[in-house]
This record gives structure tokens, C-alpha cells and sequence, in this order.
């Protein structure tokens, strides 16, 4: 009995300490996810933010990069807590930037080193896309969703709430769509409807194309002008009227500024704006463009800005923030492209060859404090 005893005080001594032990793991929970990462071959600089999603503070001098498999000096490493008076510790919920200087990467211009998807498979009608933690890709009359290695995840589908959608962003936790040409839905990035968050036949009669920042919507109207709501829905302005520069836009892009493809005296060309709508110039004149489709621009945060352009439907311009060319992308391109969007990478939606991805050709390890790995391939 005495014995009994005893072992019954163990057992429940034993599972008070494993529900302990549990506890403090769970409460403790080292995890990560990565945000973004992105090459800027001009300035030769690699830019990864990586969040803290675990439950403790971890010292982010402790972070190790390996590229190819070689140890990065940290004299070519800066790290930078978004958001975090810390220098030193890496809080949960916090994204860390980390620049890579010097990086070795072999950067090829072309993508024909890519990973295209059979469009039977996976994309049936590839239309505009959007990359932020992912890649969006409209299909039809949904959105079929891939991890940025460009891996195939799910497909985003409402026959409610989203019957003709296209025009697609993704900012913050939303992905937003251009339904019908007359109003805007948002979603969760998991997928689910959560409202009609622009509706307003008053002020936005025609609606062909629109960008979102950590501001605003911008939308082109009627092709006729852009109007500017607030990220709740509210009509604030007519940003930018007809007249003057603005012609008939067909696209925009906000970044640094307010990018616009515009067609005006049987030609096309791409005006920059201010963020306020002042500035109206000329960017890139219609000698070096042809049928330009969709527009996208390099992240505010690169040193070195760029502008990709979809022209005459099978290739990719790219153009530095003067409006000089810089290169064609043609290579692995048919004649139906439909659209672009980077992240330092370049992401293409091809009729044909469905989602396309350039790929740096490298391994970037991450070996964080407490020695939790991530491992990406670029």
C-alpha cells in the first residue's frame, strides 16, 4: 500500500512537471516567417525582413547568413528592426530588415532559368497578379495563390462576391479586387470575403484599374481620371483631373510616386506624379513603349528604382527611375503576356506559360539566435 502510494505521488508529481514543462515550451516558442526578401543587382544589395511570430525576445546580433553555402562577414550585414526602438533585441511580432551588402549573387538578366507552371494545371486564364508574402494571380473568375519559390498553395474562389475580377493588390493582411468595373472587394489572404469596401456608383461611374498604399486607394475612373478613397472606403478626391498631362489612363502603380500608363494623340506613354497628384511629367515617352499593358515599380525602400513594363503584350521593358531603358526581357515569353509585378525578383502572368518567376540562381541560409535555420532558395 505504502508502495501504492508512493508511485500514485510520483504519477501525479510526474504530470504536474510535464504540464509544467508543456507550459513553459508553449510560452516560449521560438518561430519565424519571412516577409519579403529582394536583390537590388544595381546596388548590389540583398534585403531580407524576416518577422519574430515566436513568444520571446531573441538578440538579433546572433543572426548568421550563409549565401551558396558561404558565411556572410557580418561587416557586410547591417540589421533593422521595423518599427522597434531596440537595436539589440529582436521583440515577437517585430519584422527585422537585414541588408546584405556585397552579397556574390550571380544575377541573370533573363528568365529563361525559370519555373513555369502548366497552365492545365494550375492556371487557366491568367490575368493581372500581385506579390507581397505571396503571389496572387488572377484566373478567371478567381485567384489562384503560390508561395514566392512560386509553388502552387490553393485558389481563392466566391461565386457571390467575386463574378469578373481585374484588377488585384495585395497590402497589409487584404487582398483587394477590381470586380465588374464597378467596385472593389477585399479579402483575407486566406481567402475569405470580408466586404465591398469601395462602392460608390456617385463618384466612381466606371473604375478600369487602381493601386493601394498604407493611405489610400487610387483608381483610374472612366479612363478619364484618378480618384482617391481612403483605405475605409470614403471617397476623398478627384486627385488628378483630365487635362493637362492626364489624357486617357489605362493603369497606375504607387510607389515612390504615382506611375500612370496614359494614351493620349493615338500613342501611349508613362507620366510620373507626386503622392499628392502634383508634378504631372512625362516619364517615358511612346518611341520606347508599344501596347503597354501593366506597370510596375521597385519597392520605396530600394536605393535603385525601376519601372517594368508589359509592352506589345510579349515582353518586359524595364526602365530606371529617369525613364532610360535599361533591358528587354523577352527570353521564356510568349505573346500573351499579361502582366508584372517585384519584389526584386520579377514575376510574370504569361497566357501561355502561366506563372512565371526569375530565379537568382542561389541558397540563403539564416541562422538565427538559438540556432533556428530558414533556408531559401532565390
Amino acid at each position: 500500500m505504502i508502495y501504492e502510494a508512493v508511485d500514485d505521488s510520483y504519477q501525479i508529481i510526474s504530470d504536474d512537471l510535464d504540464t509544467k514543462y508543456n507550459t513553459v515550451y508553449e510560452n516560449t516558442q521560438i518561430d519565424f516567417e519571412l516577409i519579403e526578401i529582394s536583390f537590388d543587382k544595381e546596388a548590389d544589395v540583398l534585403s531580407i525582413r524576416v518577422k519574430n511570430t515566436g513568444s520571446i525576445s531573441l538578440d538579433i546580433n546572433e543572426t548568421e547568413i550563409l549565401i551558396g553555402g558561404t558565411m556572410i562577414s557580418s561587416d557586410n550585414v547591417t540589421a533593422r528592426p521595423i518599427g522597434s526602438t531596440s537595436s539589440k533585441y529582436w521583440h515577437p511580432n517585430v519584422v527585422v530588415e537585414l541588408n546584405i551588402s556585397s552579397p556574390n549573387i550571380s544575377y541573370v538578366s533573363s528568365i529563361a532559368d525559370r519555373k513555369a507552371f502548366d497552365t492545365d494545371t494550375n492556371l487557366d486564364s491568367p490575368g493581372n497578379l500581385s506579390v507581397s508574402d505571396q503571389v496572387f494571380v488572377i484566373d478567371g473568375t478567381a485567384v489562384d495563390v503560390f508561395d514566392l519559390d512560386c509553388t502552387y498553395k490553393r485558389t481563392i474562389s466566391d461565386s457571390v462576391n467575386l463574378i469578373s475580377p481585374s484588377d488585384i493588390k495585395a497590402q497589409g493582411d487584404y487582398v483587394y479586387l477590381l470586380d465588374q468595373y464597378s467596385h472593389i472587394d477585399r479579402f483575407s489572404k486566406s481567402g475569405t470575403w470580408v466586404d465591398r469596401i469601395v462602392d460608390d456608383p456617385t463618384n466612381l461611374t466606371n473604375p478600369r484599374a487602381f493601386a493601394v498604399d498604407s493611405d489610400y486607394f487610387y483608381i483610374v475612373d472612366n479612363n478619364d481620371h484618378i480618384d482617391r478613397f481612403s483605405l475605409a472606403g470614403a471617397f476623398v478626391d478627384v486627385l488628378i483631373a483630365n487635362g493637362g498631362e492626364l489624357s486617357a489612363p489605362q493603369d497606375i502603380y504607387v510607389s515612390d510616386g504615382i506611375y500612370i500608363i496614359d494614351y493620349s494623340g493615338g500613342s501611349y506613354h508613362i507620366d510620373r506624379y507626386d503622392l499628392d497628384g502634383t508634378g504631372g511629367a512625362q516619364l517615358i515617352g511612346s518611341a520606347q513603349i508599344a501596347n503597354p499593358r501593366d506597370i510596375s515599380v521597385s519597392d520605396t525602400d530600394l536605393s535603385v528604382r525601376h519601372i517594368y513594363i508589359t509592352n506589345n503584350t510579349q515582353e518586359i521593358s524595364v526602365f530606371d527611375s529617369h525613364g532610360d531603358p535599361v533591358e528587354t526581357i523577352d527570353t521564356g515569353l510568349s505573346a500573351s503576356v499579361r502582366g508584372v509585378d517585384v519584389t526584386g525578383r520579377i514575376f510574370v502572368s504569361d497566357e501561355s506559360n502561366g506563372l512565371i518567376c526569375e530565379y537568382l540562381g542561389m541558397s540563403v541560409k539564416l541562422v538565427l539566435d538559438r540556432g533556428y535555420a530558414i533556408m531559401v532558395q532565390l
